[in-house]
């Protein structure tokens, strides 16, 4: 959810694909019919930088809306400009398809698109776009979590901004941002303070009710409600003057959630009408969602139990309906291409029809044309039957596929018991057999060396470090019961015992502990052992006083980030240990891939996603 706030102000930001050129804002005025237009007849002509921002424009406009047309047009731009060499047009194509690969989830793209332009616009002394790629940079940051590195780029993008005297409009967008990163840290003064300087500084009217909306979220998370309502109002008053639906929608929206916080379900209803009508207008599938889902649970405090069902009945509907998107996608595809070949067929029988009429052979043509519709409807509906086979062979194919995977799956689990029982018995071995005898000897070497009249520390030390490490791996290797205790309580119990064992401090921070449970043993197995292992590296070679582990579990993936503040290493030339070829191997195994984030002096995080 951090994430998704700090990407709030991401579609409000998308002017800053643009340079600070009349010629460009003047093309933004035309609408995107009217762009195509200029667009073909430009293409008539030598191309010159003038198409290049046409193209540039459009992609802009059908940015976040449509990103497969943003997309294309991006790329059009890019291709031009670099036919004609014109550096100014590729920067620009580079930074609008930055900002398509970040909308479609490819950070590590559009960072590294981001980087060239930075070298490029500090050559020229272009302020202003740099300022602007530095803002977008930090976007990716902050859609990765790395909130002090979003900062820091927004900060920058400031200072050039300032230095190219760029409108107040870009430095309130950025204040914004500065507002969300602050929040998602958390960090309520210097998140408030932001969010207050762009309000000071917007002028447009639907920016400036975005910001107004993000400073009640703001207010509302740090559980100030009172001056949560103010904000949400000051919205409702400013957008009385373009009376947007669609701002109208949200702010309902956020104010009916507050009132639940609030314990206050009547006033929530009231809003949530009002957001419900508006989310109707604008046809806005997500927030409908969130609207009678929250309906549900306010007629369900109130004791409207009939009311409560009506709404979660609509919610689980609309949750339906989004689930089935991807599906109706692929049917309106095939239904795409089987309208094609039906206009296709349809041309063919008006061709014959022509030939017909020029015969003037009136009888010929009558039995022709119901000949040839006669065919048609054959082939249509033999279409339609084989699609139809063909679409059942590949659901029964699935299926079967399905039910390997599950065999698969038990065979899996059926091993992962016995290795965890074998585990946990080698685990008492050590243990209780090995773990015991060396306490005798210790015992044992101590009495003598009193006897002797000689302590020698350094041989008593020795034996403690090897009873400590046996200790270690006999906790290490007992298997961890997930059929009695949440994954959750699993972990704490992990960390406090490292904790017990050494000086460094470990944090540990957990969200949405109930998505954590949607994972099978073998998955809660794996992410356990590797946990263990990133741990015990950290402590065995990093030399940090301090490791930092947040799990975050959402709907349909869990994120792990480790941090600690030791030594760091350089990735590119580090030779990986054991250890660490482990940790990525168990990675693959939950279908993810291993980021580091390291270099020498800087400590080290380690992150990466599990699908769940």
């Amino acid at each position: 959810m951090k994430i998704r706030h700090f990407l709030t102000f991401l579609i409000l930001l998308s002017f800053s694909v643009y340079s600070q050129d009349p010629k460009i804002e003047s093309l933004r005025k035309l609408s995107i019919d009217s762009l195509k237009k200029l667009a073909k007849e430009r293409a008539k002509l030598p191309t010159d930088t003038i198409l290049v921002d046409i193209y540039s424009v459009l992609s802009g406009k059908n940015l976040y809306k449509d990103n497969i047309e943003s997309k294309k047009y991006a790329t059009i731009a890019y291709k031009l400009a670099s036919k004609i060499k014109d550096e100014d047009g590729m920067a620009s194509g580079r930074n609008d398809l930055a900002l398509i690969e970040l909308s479609n989830g490819n950070a590590n793209k559009a960072y590294e698109m981001l980087k060239t332009n930075l070298k490029y616009y500090s050559s020229v002394n272009n302020f202003f776009d740099l300022g602007t790629n530095y803002l977008n940079i930090g976007v990716v940051h902050g859609s990765q979590a790395q909130y002090q590195k979003a900062i820091e780029n927004i900060e920058k993008a400031i200072f050039y901004y300032k230095k190219s005297k760029a409108p107040n409009t870009r430095l309130a967008g950025c204040y914004g941002m500065l507002g969300n990163a602050y929040s998602c840290i958390p960090d309520m003064e210097k998140s408030i303070k932001n969010y207050l300087k762009a309000d000071k500084l917007e002028t447009e009217i639907n920016d400036k009710i975005s910001i107004l909306n993000n400073i009640g979220k703001a207010y509302s998370d740090f559980k100030k409600y009172d001056l949560s309502i103010q904000y949400y109002q000051k919205a409702l008053l400013v957008n009385d003057k373009i009376k947007s639906p669609y701002h109208y929608m949200n702010t309902m929206l956020y104010i009916g959630e507050l009132y639940l916080k609030l314990s206050n379900p009547k006033k929530a209803i009231s809003y949530l009408e009002k957001g419900k009508y508006y989310a109707e207008k604008e046809n806005h599938l997500e927030n409908k969602i969130l609207i009678n889902r929250n309906l549900s649970e306010a007629y369900s405090i109130l004791g409207d139990y009939k009311s409560s069902l009506i709404y979660l009945k609509k919610y689980t509907e609309l949750k339906d309906t989004l689930n089935k998107k991807s599906n109706t996608a692929a049917v309106k595809e095939i239904e795409a291409k089987f309208e094609l070949e039906r206009q296709d067929a349809k041309l063919t029988l008006l061709e014959n029809q022509k030939k017909l009429n020029e015969a003037d052979l009136k009888k010929s043509k009558i039995v022709m044309v119901l000949g040839a519709t006669v065919l048609l409807l054959f082939i249509i509906l033999s279409w339609y039957w084989y699609k139809r086979h063909k679409i059942k062979t590949l659901l029964n194919l699935q299926q079967k596929e399905q039910f390997k995977t599950e065999l698969k799956l038990k065979e899996v689990e059926s091993t992962l018991e016995g290795q965890l029982a074998e585990r946990k018995r080698l685990a008492q071995e050590l243990h209780d057999g090995l773990g015991a005898n060396l306490a005798g000897i210790k015992l044992s070497v101590i009495n003598h060396f009193n006897k002797l009249g000689d302590k020698n520390e350094s041989l008593i030390k020795d034996l403690d470090g090897v009873c400590n490490d046996v200790r270690l791996m006999s906790h290490n290797l007992i298997p961890p019961e997930f059929s009695k205790d949440t994954f959750e309580q699993i972990i704490k119990r992990l960390i406090q015992n490292y904790a017990s064992q050494t000086q460094t401090k470990l944090h540990l921070n957990i969200d949405g502990s109930k998505d954590l449970e949607k994972m099978t043993i073998h998955q809660k197995t794996l992410l356990y052992r590797i946990l263990q292992e990133i741990v015990t590296n950290a402590f065995k070679h990093a030399n940090c006083s301090s490791i930092s582990l947040l799990v975050t579990a959402f709907n349909d993936y869990i994120n792990i980030i480790v941090e600690d503040n030791g030594i760091g290493f350089d990735t590119t030339k580090q030779f990986e240990g054991i250890g660490l070829k482990n940790i990525r191997e168990r990675i693959k195994d939950l279908n993810s891939y291993l980021t580091i984030d390291s270099s020498p002096g800087r400590g080290t995080v380690l992150q990466f996603d599990i699908p769940i």
